[in-house]
């Protein structure tokens, strides 16, 4: 069959955009055809050469094809790359109508000449996951039609994808207890939580399976003569703040020169325990400051945890700024676990500490979490409990007048993370009947973003699969640095 020659144009706004030659949909429903009408919005050209029968294959063909080619305007072809390295990179090809093209092969068999000037990048995408692609664009908003694509996606071990459905079922269900397993959820407390989430904010830490205290774990972790000296601190730092902090001003001197004169990385557990959670701000940004002038890894995980947990941005600037260089890789890790965090005020200031200590292994977890789902407790006048969520609008999914409008605008930008209690009136508060909701919003991480930024120098902003497609193209071609 003689190859014939089509000019296929796009726009800004759409993705796929011919049924003879299968464009990508993906990215808008709905979206314009191509045309060679004089009416088209011509922003962009590529030229279409059809080798075969241009006859739309159905799912069982559609597995046979993996890679994905994104333009710069957002429109994606999707099939079987036939030029370009590994990396996505054009080269030079004879049967290209262009010097320098990427030609793709689309499920239909037509080859797509796309200019370098307009790619954006390909990902080399494993079979699986392009079937995937297909099944979850047919698959229905339902229980049901989400639950079995989360069994799909665990018998072909798409971890990743299946945790997004058994989120949506647990969504669309509150009370599916096999969705709450698949994701790692207990029930604690009259409700599901995030096991792991769960115990790690309650001090717990995770060994070998097993659930240990701080204590426990120490045991295991350090010798006997570590932790005597880690203790002797503890009387010393108590003496000494408490001098610092009272009304007797040659104590108080006294006590703060000491406190200036530690620099014994074993005193960071007592510094941590007596001074991180200080009321005085005086007293923590002095700990802080301790912390910056001793060595070794206690104290650069020591800073680490002010990061995270101070509110104060000053403090908050000053810990980050003090970790060096040398201990990036052994604070990574407390960062990239935080990011997991039930409060998003702790996943933000997170990937603020992930944005100057973060190597390549923090980009997939900051994807992760460049959007996450957070449950705030609202006691509110009534009775019986229910579960909630927010609209696609951004507002609660209660009943109209339930919660005013002030506290469900502090509850979207995560001003209560602790929840809040709400009272008709000073006077009707004593004999008052309440009861608890608790509403869930899902927040755009701006912090999360800001270190994906800086750590890829690429910004797809909140759209967490372009992210992760082109993630995908840079592990295939060997990282950040190779490509």
């Amino acid at each position: 069959m003689a190859a014939e020659q089509i000019d296929v144009f796009f726009r800004h706004d759409t993705t796929a955009y011919c049924d003879r030659c299968f464009f990508s949909d993906t990215l808008t429903a709905g979206a314009n055809r191509c045309s060679s009408e004089p009416t088209t919005t011509r922003v962009m050209r590529s030229t279409l050469i059809l080798t075969t029968a241009a006859t739309i294959l159905g799912l069982g063909s559609a597995t046979a094809w993996a890679d994905v080619v994104r333009l710069h305007s957002g429109a994606e072809l999707r099939g079987k790359l036939v030029t370009g390295d590994k990396t996505g990179r054009p080269t030079s090809v004879d049967s290209s109508p262009d010097d320098a093209s990427v030609v793709i092969e689309t499920l239909s068999g037509a080859r797509i000449a796309v200019a370098a000037e307009n790619v954006d990048f390909v990902a080399k995408r494993s079979v699986t996951v392009e079937e995937y692609e297909l099944r979850q664009r047919r698959t229905a908003d339902t229980v049901e039609a989400h639950w079995e694509l989360a069994n799909w996606c665990r018998a072909h071990h798409l971890n990743d994808q299946e945790a997004i459905h058994c989120q949506r079922v647990v969504q669309l269900d509150p009370e599916h207890d096999a969705a709450h397993r698949a994701l790692g959820h207990a029930w604690r407390e009259g409700g599901w939580v995030d096991l792991d989430v769960y115990m790690t904010e309650r001090g717990y830490v995770k060994h070998k399976g097993r659930w240990l205290t701080e204590q426990e774990f120490e045991l295991l972790e350090k010798t006997q003569a570590e932790l005597d000296r880690e203790q002797a601190w503890y009387a010393k730092i108590r003496l000494w703040v408490n001098w610092t902090v009272g009304n007797h001003r040659v104590r108080a001197e006294k006590g703060l020169a000491e406190l200036r004169t530690v620099t014994d990385g074993d005193a960071t557990p007592a510094i941590l325990r007596l001074m991180g959670r200080h009321s005085s701000r005086d007293v923590r940004l002095l700990a802080v400051q301790m912390l910056r002038q001793m060595p070794g890894e206690k104290s650069a995980a020591g800073l680490s945890q002010f990061v995270i947990a101070d509110v104060d941005p000053v403090i908050h600037s000053q810990a980050l700024d003090g970790i060096a260089e040398e201990h990036f890789s052994y604070v990574q890790p407390i960062f990239l676990q935080k990011l997991r965090s039930a409060n998003n005020a702790d996943v933000n200031r997170a990937a603020s500490g992930l944005s100057r200590v973060g190597s390549e292994e923090a980009i997939a977890p900051l994807i992760h979490a460049l959007i996450t789902s957070h449950r705030y407790n609202v006691r509110v006048p009534g009775t019986g409990s229910q579960s909630y969520s927010f609209g696609s609008n951004g507002s609660f999914g209660v009943p109209s007048g339930v919660l005013p409008p002030n506290i469900e605008a502090g509850l979207l930008a995560g001003q209560y993370p602790n929840g809040v209690i709400l009272l008709n009136s000073p006077d009707q508060s004593q004999n008052m009947t309440s009861r608890w909701i608790i509403v869930q919003q899902d927040h755009q991480n701006p912090q999360v973003l800001g270190a994906l930024r800086k750590l890829t120098g690429q910004d797809f902003g909140y759209d967490e699969r372009t992210w992760q497609l082109w993630w995908a193209a840079q592990m295939h071609a060997g990282g950040l640095e190779k490509s």
